[in-house]
């Protein structure tokens, strides 16, 4: 179909615009010294061949003796851009050691007129240029890449596809003067093979890189998981130790603290610093608790115990212990519940009245004087339910909502942006929810006035 030229000038232009392309790739991402260097190869080597397509119009010093020169040399770098991808030092000056050979032996006219000594030497350098970079991909076996395989097969036939033609040249020497037909279609064999075997290297290595970095970016993100299960399994073990040790003595305290409370001995002063010291334990073990819920949120070792729950009369016992807080205060405090909801549902209701107390009692504490609280449940499609806390408080600043449901950022109070210091609890309900198999959500109040926390949650209604 094609002509010797026309090959030698097509495999010039492929193998040169390949070699372009993976020097461009390697500009992109210089921690890839392997396409660079095979990027090197193809180019020269297609420079070669475009001065072996153009041998009539070429002097055979420029046509054979430095084209040759830089095919031995593209060689040697396709051997090196092995070493360097298999993570071995590159051997330069090996890897030039058959183009400086073949420079001074084409000075010799006993070997320069022989067409047979040139063939041999140049298949047989080729060929082994090739076979060494096929043995660095196989020594580089232990780690798994897909297309590691169809490089070493390419590479393989490649290097034995030239070293087959020493044999045969020993065996059957050929005088080009003869213009054989045979010789004719080996050549044309070879080079068609060549512009096959440029094309696919360039893509198999663009493909194994591609390939290693995955491999790589996988082995780190299951060492950084490892790594932060292995901190977070030391983390919680740390806080259940911790918070059993320190229960004890506090249960101890609280103990006495009660005792002396109602010791009728004390004077009314006395009594009040007994009430505060009560309080300040009470407030610490609660703090002792919440980080031993986060713990265990966070290292997934948390055990739910789901268990057919009259959903009303939990809600309406949750907002009732907001009562002599919000009434000290004037706030007023309402139960919205959809006629839909369904009476009985399937959940851990500890976990729930965890949620709803934690949200609840924010609400209570930033919601000034003469405002408003409402607890809202309804049902929604597919057996979901839906609780809402809606407050008239300050509301959350725009820029504190990204870690509201965190445990990274306490928010002030006091602030005049309006931010809100929920403690360990928006973070303990979130991780609940989660574990429920639900979600929480933060919005603004009615006329951008408040907050509004919606917790929904999947059970289905409890049979029968």
């Amino acid at each position: 179909m094609f002509d010797l030229p026309t090959l030698f000038f097509l495999t010039s232009v492929t193998a040169t615009f390949l070699g372009v392309v993976l020097l461009a790739l390697w500009v992109q991402d210089r921690k890839l010294p392997m396409l660079a260097i095979w990027g090197s190869a193809q180019l020269l080597g297609g420079i070669g061949m475009g001065l072996v397509a153009a041998r009539s119009q070429l002097p055979d010093s420029i046509s054979i003796v430095a084209a040759n020169m830089l095919v031995l040399i593209a060689c040697g770098l396709a051997w090196n851009g092995a070493r360097s991808f298999e993570r071995r030092r590159p051997l330069w000056l090996p890897g030039i050691a058959a183009a400086v050979l073949w420079l001074a032996a084409c000075q010799i006219p006993a070997f320069y007129e022989s067409f047979n000594n040139r063939v041999l030497f140049l298949y047989s350098a080729i060929a082994i240029h090739f076979g060494l970079a096929t043995r660095e991909f196989w020594r580089g076996r232990d780690e798994y890449l897909p297309s590691r395989w169809m490089v070493l097969v390419v590479l393989g036939s490649h290097a034995l596809l030239y070293g087959s033609r020493v044999p045969l040249t020993l065996l059957w020497p050929h005088d080009p003067a003869a213009s054989l037909p045979a010789l004719r279609g080996w050549f044309v064999l070879l080079t068609a093979e060549t512009l096959i075997h440029a094309t696919a290297m360039a893509v198999l290595l663009v493909a194994l890189t591609k390939e290693r970095a995955e491999a790589i970016a996988v082995r780190h993100l299951i060492a950084a998981r490892e790594a932060g299960e292995a901190v977070s399994a030391a983390k919680t073990r740390f806080i259940a130790q911790m918070s059993h040790e320190l229960r004890t003595p506090l249960n101890a305290l609280l103990g006495f603290a009660q005792l002396l409370r109602d010791d009728r001995r004390l004077a009314p002063d006395q009594k009040q610093h007994v009430e505060m010291l009560e309080d300040g334990g009470r407030h610490l073990l609660a703090l002792v608790n919440d980080s031993l819920d986060l713990a265990m949120i966070e290292s997934g070792r948390l055990t739910l115990h789901p268990e057919e729950t009259a959903l009303r009369p939990v809600l309406a016992e949750c907002l009732a212990m907001q009562g002599p807080a919000t009434a000290a205060k004037f706030v007023e405090l309402s139960l919205q519940v959809d006629p839909g909801l369904p009476e009985t549902v399937v959940l851990d209701t500890t976990r729930l009245r965890q949620i709803l107390i934690n949200l609840l009692g924010n609400a209570t504490r930033f919601t000034p004087k003469h405002g408003r609280i409402s607890l809202g449940a309804e049902a929604l499609a597919g057996g979901r339910i839906a609780l809402t806390v809606t407050d008239t408080g300050p509301g959350v600043a725009p820029a504190r909502r990204a870690t509201l449901f965190t445990d990274a950022a306490p928010l002030d109070p006091l602030s005049p942006l309006g931010h809100r210091n929920a403690g360990l609890g928006l973070a303990i309900s979130a991780g609940l929810a989660r574990a429920m198999g639900g979600s929480i959500a933060f919005s603004d109040g009615p006329g951008g006035r408040g907050s509004v926390f919606r917790v929904e949650l999947p059970p289905e209604p409890a049979a029968g």
